[in-house]
């Protein structure tokens, strides 16, 4: 269960239980305090701009489909024989490098991630451009300490025969935006929030664990897959919004997350 707090990051009020994501420099599932970032920094991966993937047909691949990813670089190289019976398919591979799809443990296939391994360390996990950023949230769980992206890259690296550490996020689709705010819920309360106009919104979406929540009284039911967009014109800066996480009455268990796409000045 988490507790509500209150805390104001350059301009943006929230009213609830912050925990981030495994970034860098930033301890994963620490409670948001006065030393704690209230969002998550999106970096372009350097590794886009390597000759080789420019010139390999991988390198056009991943810019033309993905949409929110996670990335991470080994200490030491990965044994791409030891990590490629975890794909379920794979669409490019060479001696130096596998790109496909691999499955999140206990989450239906359609959950599966893009994956694009090299050899000589790096990891990236992805949803396609067609997803919003919440699909990654890992609902089950109940906290937002890791995504399923993460998940993904953890087995990947301990398979790989290499440590796992903090991962760096990129949203392909909006490559201008500068942050992402993962803000959750699983006390089956309302949470209120208000996002500043000085700031230039991208895309707000939703996961939730029981494919229901509500935003401004208004119910978003049944939704296949647990997740989806928020229209931004429907959620106006400068107004404290409410949002309410649905119940799983079988299992006595409830969350709710948004996400917030968007660049600072």
């Amino acid at each position: 269960m988490l507790r509500s707090i209150s805390h104001t990051f350059r301009g943006l009020t929230i009213g609830f239980f912050v925990v981030l994501l495994g970034v860098a420099g930033v301890a994963a599932g620490r409670h948001m305090g006065k030393d704690v970032p209230a969002a998550v920094a999106l970096e372009e991966p350097a590794f886009l701009y390597d000759d080789d993937l420019q010139a390999d047909a991988v390198g056009q691949k991943i810019q033309d489909e993905a949409g929110i990813a996670a990335y991470y670089k080994a200490p030491n190289a990965l044994n791409l024989e030891f990590v490629r019976p975890l794909f379920n398919s794979i669409e490019l591979e060479s001696a130096d490098y596998i790109l496909g799809s691999i499955s999140v443990p206990s989450y239906a296939e359609h959950f599966d991630t893009h994956v694009y391994i090299r050899r000589d360390g790096w990891i990236m996990a992805y949803y396609l451009s067609s997803a919003p950023a919440s699909k990654m949230i890992e609902t089950k769980a109940g906290s937002l300490n890791n995504s399923k992206l993460t998940i993904v890259m953890n087995n990947i690296a301990v398979t790989g025969g290499a440590p796992f550490g903090a991962v760096t996020y990129y949203n392909f689709n909006h490559p201008n935006a500068t942050h992402m705010l993962l803000v959750g819920e699983s006390d089956y309360e309302e949470f209120q929030i208000t996002i500043p106009s000085v700031y230039s919104y991208y895309e707000i979406s939703w996961a939730s664990k029981t494919h229901e929540i509500r935003i401004d009284g208004q119910d978003l039911t049944n939704i296949p897959h647990g997740y989806g967009l928020i229209p931004i014109t429907s959620f106006l800066p400068d107004i404290t919004h409410t949002i309410h996480t649905g119940y799983d009455w079988n299992n006595g268990i409830e969350y709710g997350a948004l996400v917030i796409v968007y660049r600072m000045p």
